[in-house]
């Protein structure tokens, strides 16, 4: 109360729901604040009812839902109220919360995990609670660190595939994220009612924040303010037992993952594997309890299944099931290894066996009149011997048959000779968008003759941008597309990039065609909202993969391999494109059309 009455943004009310066995009585709350309506509602000991009770009492927009142990510094609510004011359709927004340690002495928010347990907690597909980005290794094992982080980068701060939390990408000062701790968050009063506080849960409500923030309307709907820190002292008073948590919230997360669309048979196999993995964790740190709870845990769930496959009212349903769900079933439930390798051998891939990928990229601020913009996009073609006229022939047939607004190339068209250009001329020369062709050079096209490339290319119909921008007009709005030839020792990326961009203005909405993905964080230094390139051909000889994680050894030279990465506001795609280079085969790695539709991030 004291250091409510100390905020720099006085609340609206007050309201306390008190269950304690000696009530609060107005006196005392007034001698405490004395400017401030106060209600006080008494309630039975359960943090969950409590909660609803009062945000129903609510009479304003916005709820400040302060846990009793729980201290803000004096602009808090001030910070926060201005952040809501600056992003109206932000529902739910906190600070970083700072907990005590054993010593005494707070923790930092978002510590950064060693190397040995960012990778125990990627194999146990456990929560992660801190900067990965900053994790460092020796020489010797960069190569699985950047796979490793490249996953967690791709997945986000959402949840491991056993449906633990992650909060893993906190470099923007606002960040968002699928789920965090809400005792300090101010949140919309709508979303709250329309997805209340677990009641059934026990008393002390463990979990309770996980139903809830998985009820709100967004992917990702929680904002962080990274560098606005509020304690939470953790008071042992009425506080539960370290193990006997523990279990109370692996039994609501489970309870919660089977009610969400968001997770999926995988996701409940997963999170017993977790608990195997917790379980020998805790125990080789001598935590013996915490390790006997997710023994415990595991046990209820095990019986779970068990009730479940010999009910009648499972076998009666099951024998409705048709053959494809229960071969999916069996195949879920065999692929379930720490390393998974396809089963696909290597073969000459032919170009029936190409995948189009679409990927929608949020981008900040993105005018209403860009927002559904169809881009589509091919790299790596490498004319030559692997990638004749006819098969280029039928690669343009079906990009055109997609009928996006514009087309990009980002690079290595030839293999390495100039006369591999005219089959590709005479290919590509067909390709129609609405509002252009554009392309950028690759390392291959400087193996070959770059100016003659680019010359041959233009005649074709195919803009080529080489350390440039062009600003299209679309539907009454500005576009920049901004293209750098392929950096190379002699033409490093800050200079090609600065004279690429001189008197471009950065608020235009833009897109930088780079065909190697390397320098995402400095085109994020500018703020270039959208890069694309290749080069990397997803691997094109992939080993297998470790759950999303793409094993092959393009990783030596890349942390960026296929699909979709970002860094601060900035978002990479990286397309695994049509050709090959070296030998003419891809192994777990079709060849990718790309369509990007640019949406607005809010």
């Amino acid at each position: 109360m004291r250091t409510l009455n100390r905020q720099t943004y006085a609340p609206a009310e007050i309201i306390i729901v008190d269950s304690s066995d000696e009530p609060i009585t107005i006196g005392i709350v007034a001698c405490i604040v004395s400017s401030i309506s106060v209600q006080i509602l008494e309630s039975e000991a359960s943090v969950c009812r409590q909660r609803n009770r009062g945000i129903a009492r609510a009479q304003h927009e916005y709820i400040f839902l302060c846990d009793d142990d729980i201290e803000p510094p004096s602009q808090y609510l001030e910070t926060i109220v201005d952040f809501l004011r600056q992003k109206p359709s932000v529902g739910a927004v906190s600070g970083s919360i700072r907990e005590p340690e054993n010593g005494g002495s707070l923790r930092e928010p978002f510590p950064t995990p060693s190397l040995i347990s960012l990778l125990w907690s990627f194999i146990s597909q456990t929560t992660v609670w801190g900067d990965v980005t900053k994790t460092r290794s020796s020489v010797l094992a960069r190569a699985v660190l950047l796979m490793v982080q490249a996953w967690y980068r791709k997945r986000g701060n959402t949840f491991t595939l056993a449906g633990w939390p992650l909060v893993t990408q906190v470099s923007q000062a606002a960040f968002r994220t699928s789920m965090y701790g809400l005792g300090a968050a101010i949140v919309r009063k709508t979303w709250l009612l329309d997805s209340p506080f677990e009641e059934s849960l026990e008393a002390h409500g463990i979990g309770d924040n996980y139903g809830v923030a998985l009820g709100f309307p967004e992917e990702k709907p929680i904002v962080v303010l990274r560098d606005l820190e509020v304690i939470h002292h953790k008071s042992n008073e009425n506080r539960m037992p370290d193990e006997r948590a523990f279990f109370h919230r692996i039994m609501a997360l489970h309870c919660y993952m089977k009610r969400s669309a968001r997770f999926s048979i995988l996701s409940q196999v997963m999170l017993r594997w977790s608990l195997v993995a917790l379980s020998l964790s805790f125990l080789l740190k001598g935590n013996t309890r915490k390790s006997k709870a997710a023994v415990s845990a595991l046990c209820h769930l095990i019986k779970e299944n068990f009730r479940t496959l010999t009910s009648k009212e499972y076998r009666t349903s099951n024998e409705s099931t048709d053959q494809s769900r229960r071969d999916f079933l069996r195949q879920s439930m065999v692929g379930l290894t720490i390393l998974s390798f396809r089963s696909q051998g290597a073969h000459e891939e032919s170009f029936d066996e190409y995948e189009i990928k679409y990927q929608n990229i949020p981008i900040p601020n993105l005018p209403h009149r860009l927002s559904g913009l169809r881009i589509g996009m091919i790299a790596d073609i490498h004319s030559g011997p692997s990638m004749d006229k006819a098969e280029m022939e039928r690669y343009t047939a079906a990009i055109n048959n997609l009928a996006t607004d514009l087309i990009l190339l980002p690079g290595d068209f030839v293999n390495n000779r100039n006369e591999e250009v005219e089959p590709f001329c005479d290919a590509f020369h067909k390709l129609r968008a609405p509002f252009g062709v554009y392309g950028c050079t690759g390392n291959h096209d400087y193996f070959a003759d770059a100016d003659f490339i680019s010359y041959e290319l233009e005649h074709a119909g195919i803009h080529m941008l080489r350390n440039e921008h062009r600003i299209l007009n679309i539907n009454g709005e500005k576009l920049s597309l901004i293209g750098i030839d392929d950096v190379r020792n002699a033409h490093p990326f800050d200079v090609q990039f600065s004279s690429a961009v001189e008197g471009l203005e950065k608020t235009i909405p833009n897109i930088l065609l780079c065909h190697k993905p390397y320098y995402l964080e400095e085109a994020a230094s500018w703020g270039v909202n959208l890069m694309v390139g290749g080069h990397t051909h997803g691997g094109q000889i992939v080993l297998g993969r470790l759950f999303d994680t793409v094993i092959t050894p393009a990783a030596l030279i890349s942390g960026y391999i296929e699909g979709i990465y970002s860094f601060d506001a900035t978002k990479l795609y990286v397309t695994r494109g049509i050709g090959t280079v070296g030998i003419p085969i891809r192994i777990n790695c079709p060849p990718e059309i790309t369509v990007l539709t640019l949406v607005n991030e809010e």
